[in-house]
């Protein structure tokens, strides 16, 4: 392409991001943005080969290509077409394979059925009526050794009022750097921009802690503009489940489970078959209480007496701690003989 045939494609289309496209090259965006420079400061790897990575909320996908230039094997996800924004055009400047996915974050797991190593969420979650589901989907697209890259608004010395009054005084400052997780609700616009929940910090892992995600590195960025600027940017990886089972033994009418992080609060859950019909002689009853009597024994260890008729076949335990989800849950299956 010549710099004549460069220079039309670039001004064909409306640019978000100010970035270097090819070499000595920048996009007429309005936002600068350096990628290389971001997955750097994050200790993110020049090479990115055999990695399955997903950039969502890409736009016109200057994260995304440098992934690719990185080796990663990449997705591009938003809701946008990718004909809307700058996005094919930049595919088509720098010959990248980059697969585009359009749709949205909450629809992760229906829409892309891998596992991916890398995630990066840049900008979005403030823009967000649900983060918390969006999290969620993230954690579940997530392999588990993978790692989320992520970037936004957080509180910190700045709020607005409902009519949009700018507020700046100590109990904002107290709000952002409390360990009650506490968040902004602006209906639809913060900053002049359609914004809706700014977090604290302690609200963001909060966020995180419900898809399972663990804050491991974090870092802000303030500068005293007008409104100020007032970002976080980290990493986090999926946290272990706190209940795990690592054998199953029975003895007699007896099943002893071993494993960790059982205690008085761990409900166990029993399915077996019987007369064709799936059952649960576990779990809760409506009133809280445990619907089948288990002995702990220490927090490696737990008894509970089978059912008294059960079909030959696959049954399973299920161990699962507070708060119950599937995130703090175990479970092993294994073949019954009566």
């Amino acid at each position: 392409m010549t710099s004549q045939a460069l220079e039309q494609r670039l001004a064909s289309v409306r640019w978000y991001h100010r970035f270097e496209i090819l070499p000595g090259v920048m996009t007429p965006g309005s936002v600068i943005f350096d990628p290389a420079a971001l997955l750097d400061s994050a200790g993110i790897a020049r090479d990115l080969t055999g990695t399955k990575a997903i950039d969502i909320g890409t736009f016109d996908g200057p994260m995304a290509f440098e992934l690719e230039r990185r080796g990663a094997d990449v997705i591009a996800l938003d809701i946008l077409d990718p004909g809307q924004s700058a996005f094919n055009v930049a595919r088509e400047i720098v010959g990248s394979r980059v697969n585009y996915v359009q749709g949205s974050v909450y629809d992760l797991t229906r829409l892309c059925k891998e596992r991916f190593d890398l995630i990066c969420f840049l900008g979005v979650f403030y823009h967000l009526t649900d983060p918390v589901r969006a999290f969620q989907q993230i954690g579940e697209v997530m392999a588990e050794e993978g790692r989320l890259f992520f970037e936004g608004e957080c509180l910190r010395s700045y709020a607005e009022t409902l009519s949009g009054s700018g507020v700046r005084d100590e109990l904002v400052r107290q709000i952002a750097d409390s360990e009650i997780p506490l968040a902004l609700c602006c209906p639809g616009e913060y900053k002049h921009s359609p914004n809706w929940f700014i977090p604290n910090f302690a609200c963001l892992r909060g966020w995180l802690r419900v898809a399972r995600l663990e804050v491991i590195a974090h870092w802000f960025s303030e500068v005293d503009y007008d409104p100020p600027h007032q970002r976080v940017t980290g990493l986090a990886v999926k946290r272990r489940p706190s209940a795990t089972i690592t054998g199953v033994r029975r003895i007699g009418r007896t099943l002893a489970v071993t494993g960790t992080g059982f205690s008085a609060r761990t409900v166990v859950n029993f399915f077996y078959r019987r007369d064709g019909r799936e059952l649960n002689a576990g779990g809760l009853a409506p009133d809280g209480s445990l619907r089948m009597a288990v002995r702990i024994e220490d927090d490696r260890r737990l008894c509970f007496e089978l059912p008294a008729a059960i079909d030959s076949g696959e049954v399973a335990v299920e161990v699962a701690n507070p708060p119950y989800d599937a995130n703090e849950r175990a479970i092993w299956k294994f073949q019954f003989v009566p």
